[in-house]
Order: C-alpha cells, then structure tokens, then sequence
C-alpha cells in the first residue's frame, strides 16, 4: 500500500479526530484560566465584563447573592457544554467507533418448545421430603447440569423424573417431555418413553449389568421390550448402536462379558 494512501486513509482520520476532540478540552481550560484570574484581580482591568469580574463583586456583595450564583452557574453550564462536544466529536469521527458501516443483527428467533419441562418437582419417601420444587427447562440441543453435594437429591430427581423410584416414593409436580404428560403415562406407557425417547446413564453401570449375561443378550432384552426386535434384527440394531457410540470392534463387544468391558465402556 502507497504511503500516501497510508497517510490519507489511516493517519490522518485518527490526527484529525484527537485534534478535533482536544479543541474544546483547550476551550474549557482556557475559559477556565481566564475566569480564575479574572476573580483575583490577575486578568482584565478592573471593571471589564467577564465571569470572573461577575464571581468577584457576587463575593463582595454579600446583600446580592445571586451575583456570584450567576457567575458559577454560567460557568459551569459552559464548560459542560464544551465537554460534551469533545465527546461528541470523538464519537461522531473515531474510525474505531464510527457507525457507518453499522450492522443489525439478527433477532432473536422464538424459542422453540423445550424438550423436557420440570415444574415444582417433589419428592418424598414414606412421607419424608428429599426434593422440594424442583423446576428446570431444557431445550433440544442444550446441556443442563444439576449440581449438589452428596445426598442432595440429584438422582433422586433425575430418577424420578422417569418414574425409575421404588413404590414407597411419592411424585409430585408438573413432568412434560415434549407434549407428553410424564406424570399421567401408565407404565405400558412409560417402556414405550424409556429407551427409545429418554435414555439414562447411571454412575455405576456395573450394578445396572447382569454379569451373568454377555452384552448382546441384555441389549437386545431392551430392543425386545421396547422396540420389539428379535433375532438377527437386535443383534443387527444392537451393533449399529455400540457404532453410535464410537465403541470399537462392536462384534467382539456383543459377545464380551460386562466384566472385560471399562467402566466408560459399560456407561456408553
């Protein structure tokens, strides 16, 4: 780039735009000056019109206050104004902040429908509350993490949200997956929803895994139940899903024991 062009299109505006902004700030100091020795006799002759003059007969005329209020208020509207104009100048010139080539942005769309809505969720065992009004909102493509101590309730509530708690819990509280009513679902209801539209992950998986019985056979027992694939159709469906989950050699792992599987391995 020519260093004329240079000079033109980047040091100039830039130049240009701090002399401009730093002309009232001289204004404002000058006035300033000027009034100052005005007031103590340093400045123009005794008597001529100036602000100064004004402050110091307002100061030597106690029986007319308004005077030296005149004075001040005068001065201080002035300076104010040349302030503002400095300002005004920079932000109006500064290529930095210049609104020329400004963008609008895009608004916002609507949010969509959330995928799982949880209203004053309760939860107690034979009468004795372990969650209370518990809510939250979660959309299609979001990750929410519920955070706690230990025994705060956290799987409580995230079991109970499925409706995975022993018969001594009592739920309560507003449960919608979608446009589905969780907290009316039967329970033939419920294996059509558990697995095929909501999935959980325990933190233990080992205790959720019969030892006895090689991968395969207990994920296809969960394609027999709630999609009804039998046969060489689960045994297919379930390699396609240890796939989707990046889960190597698939064919080997459908004949492993959970055992000879790792603890990521056996969540997954």
């Amino acid at each position: 780039m020519p260093s004329r062009l240079i000079m033109w299109r980047h040091v100039l505006p830039n130049a240009m735009v701090a002399t401009l902004t730093f002309i009232p700030f001289l204004f404002t100091g000058a006035i300033g000056t000027l009034t100052a020795l005005d007031f103590l006799g340093f400045g123009l002759p005794p008597g001529a019109p100036s602000l100064g003059e004004l402050a110091a007969q307002g100061k030597n005329n106690l029986h007319a206050p308004w005077l030296g209020i005149t004075a001040f208020m005068t001065l201080a509207i002035m300076l104010s104004l040349l302030v503002f104009i400095g300002e005004g100048l920079r932000d109006a010139f500064d290529p930095a902040t210049c609104n020329s080539a400004k963008q609008t942005l895009p608004r916002r769309p609507s949010m969509p429908e959330p995928l799982l809505h949880i209203e004053n969720l309760n939860v107690s065992f034979d009468g004795t509350p372990v969650v209370h009004s518990l809510s939250l909102t979660l959309h299609a493509g979001e990750t929410l993490a519920i955070v706690g101590e230990s025994g705060s309730g956290k799987s409580v509530s995230a079991l109970g949200m499925v409706n995975l708690l022993p018969s001594n819990a009592s739920i309560q509280g507003e449960r919608w997956l979608g446009d589905t009513n969780l907290a009316s679902l039967t329970q033939a209801q419920w294996n059509g929803i558990r697995g095929n539209r909501v999935g959980f992950i325990f933190q233990e998986p080992m205790t959720s895994l019969n030892p006895l019985h090689r991968v395969g056979k207990q994920i296809g027992e969960a394609l027999r139940l709630h999609q009804g694939l039998r046969g060489q159709a689960a045994r297919q469906r379930s390699k396609a899903l240890l796939e989707q989950v990046k889960l190597p050699r698939a064919d080997e792992l459908l004949n492993a024991w959970p055992h000879q599987l790792s603890g990521g391995q056996r969540q997954r």
